[in-house]
């Protein structure tokens, strides 16, 4: 069970912990559920380095969850506002397909304070709601055990199309009528309700588990709609005009088997009747196999469809083709990058255009830059462990390397928490964060960074940056230096040493070493045993210009008489 609070309050989020962990032993009582220990869910939220944030979106829920080897989550989202009160949003989480087996939304009168404090009606309260969910979602669980699971991944469109606006709820209701009971359709309806989640769902799992497939559903069923578009002149108003029709392509994966049918559309039919066509035409793709197998070459060549068919969107977009719904077209694209991902977990190609398409910028609903900066300096930091730093792309246009994207992400976070704090709280660091939890987030940030440093190659275009990056390497914060141990900060201070000497030769100007930084430098040496040996370093580095001398004065530059002490 794990709870948060959205107020960008660290008050309220460790009062959401506490919360969520008074909850869990006033439910333990009852027999009908095994809990974990809240020391167990610590420990593996340590383990996948999400501690300490109270940010956890599902994708990380079930991350925790699945290491624990728990078969259900409990999480809530807790909004507070003085106005409108308080709502507690509720969801039980089947952990093996990342589904909602039952939800709540509890709400409640304003509160006297700004952040979250619950108080004993309030617990009440909610225990009572919280343990009718839970029967709920045991029975929703019985009712589904016995049936064919089918995943309806998308259903979309190649372009903003009038009159398919709210097609996939139209075709999800007329198949689970016209299916009659027959299976269970497990919908990850995250992924089409929220851009910023959906990510959480599919190609997250394939992470963590490349097998996950196997698991959530017995079928995968997916479709678009393409608009082709042919060009004839008219001979009667002796003009070219564009005749319009639509491409409808269905598709499922059974058992290991791939199933696919493609048939045109030429006259819009009404919403109801197309959704009902699609329904029919669709119903025999999602037949059991009748022997299962995993070929695997039909899962890279559906995630090679996908991947292409994304690609086509994101495109069309660059180029200014997709003006209206933007969003919506995003989140389609994405949609079809994930399940190419989860699909073929092994997939290179399908992996790295996701990370790069979902991570290369901020979506209208990732409202936190904080939050969503930690989160992409985790999806890089996956790509490069699961596929290293090769590219798929031997020249992607407009982009940056996957080393570089490696390290800059790592970067920002260490960054934000480097500037003053009304700009921290305006990138959405916590309002009331305390000096003890900013310099161990300040720790963990470096850590992360300096490791991936010293892995990557030199990369050119941070150059500029590299100076910045030893005097950080040195830094002090309350509690010491940033890198604790002195033997990793040689290691850094070695390894970035040349980097700058070649930089200060470079530039051709005269120039200091930050006075800022020379005391944490010296330090530095003295805790290493080797006192005095950063007056050689920075000697250096001030003479560099010309062979060790004082470098030339600017022209024009006055200088006073130094008084005589």
């Amino acid at each position: 069970m794990n709870f948060i609070c959205e107020d960008n309050s660290y008050r309220s989020m460790r009062a959401a912990s506490d919360f969520s962990s008074i909850l869990q032993g006033a439910l333990a009582e009852s027999t009908e559920y095994v809990w974990v220990e809240r020391a167990e869910l610590d420990r593996a939220e340590k383990e996948l380095n999400l501690a300490g944030f109270g940010l956890i979106d599902r994708n990380e829920t079930v991350r925790a969850g699945k290491w624990l080897n728990a078969d259900w989550s409990v999480t809530g989202r807790i909004h507070t506002n003085v106005d409108t009160g308080l709502k507690l949003s509720i969801e039980v989480i089947r952990l093996s397909t990342a589904s909602v087996l039952a939800e709540t939304n509890l709400v409640r009168p304003p509160q006297e304070v700004r952040y979250f404090k619950p108080g004993r009606e309030e617990l009440a309260n909610t225990t009572n709601a919280l343990f009718r969910l839970l029967q709920a979602a045991r029975a929703e669980e019985q009712a589904q055990r016995a049936l064919p699971k089918v995943a309806l991944l998308f259903l979309t469109a190649e372009e903003t199309i009038p009159e398919l606006q709210g097609l996939q709820e139209h075709f999800t209701a007329s198949l689970r009528a016209l299916a009659g009971g027959e299976y269970n359709f497990v919908q990850f309806r995250r992924a089409g309700e929220s851009i910023s989640e959906s990510d959480l769902v599919l190609g997250g799992m394939a992470v963590d588990d490349s097998d996950a497939w196997k698991r959530i559903a017995d079928c995968y069923a997916w479709g678009q709609v393409t608009v082709v578009s042919k060009s004839r002149f008219d001979r009667t108003n002796r003009q070219f005009v564009t005749e319009k029709s639509w491409r409808t392509e269905l598709g499922a994966l059974a058992g290991g088997e791939f199933r696919t049918i493609v048939f045109p559309v030429t006259n819009f039919p009404p919403m109801g009747e197309f959704a009902q066509t699609l329904a029919e035409r669709m119903r025999p793709l999602l037949a059991p196999a009748k022997t299962l197998r995993d070929d695997e070459s039909a899962r890279r060549s559906i995630a090679a469809l996908l991947v292409t068919n994304a690609l086509a969107l994101f495109s069309a977009r660059e180029y200014g083709y997709v003006a209206e719904n933007e969003r919506a077209r995003k989140a389609a694209s994405l949609q079809m990058l994930e399940t190419a991902c989860f699909l073929a977990p092994l997939d290179a190609n399908a992996r790295e255009n996701w990370t790069r398409e979902r991570w290369s910028g901020m979506l209208p609903d990732d409202k936190n830059e904080f939050y969503f900066a930690r989160r992409r300096s985790d999806a890089w930091g996956r790509q490069v462990k699961q596929f290293g730093f090769k590219s798929v792309n031997a020249n992607p246009s407009g982009r940056n390397g996957i080393e570089l994207e490696y390290l800059r992400s790592a970067f920002r976070p260490l960054d934000i928490l480097h500037y003053a704090y009304d700009n921290q709280v305006a990138w959405g660091v916590p309002l009331d964060l305390g000096g003890e939890e900013t310099c161990a987030w300040r720790r963990q940030f470096a850590a992360e960074f300096f490791d991936r440093l010293l892995i990557t190659p030199e990369q050119p275009e941070l150059a500029k940056w590299t100076t910045e990056f030893f005097y950080r390497a040195i830094e002090k914060d309350g509690g010491g230096f940033i890198v604790p141990s002195a033997v990793r900060r040689q290691q850094i201070i070695e390894t970035l040493w040349p980097r700058v000497m070649r930089l200060r030769k470079d530039s051709g100007k005269p120039g200091q070493f930050d006075g800022a930084y020379r005391s944490p430098l010296r330090d530095h040496f003295r805790e290493l045993g080797r006192p005095g040996a950063e007056v050689a370093m920075i000697k250096a580095y001030e003479e560099q210009q010309d062979g060790g001398q004082p470098p030339a004065l600017a022209k024009n530059r006055v200088i006073l008489p130094r008084a005589e002490p």
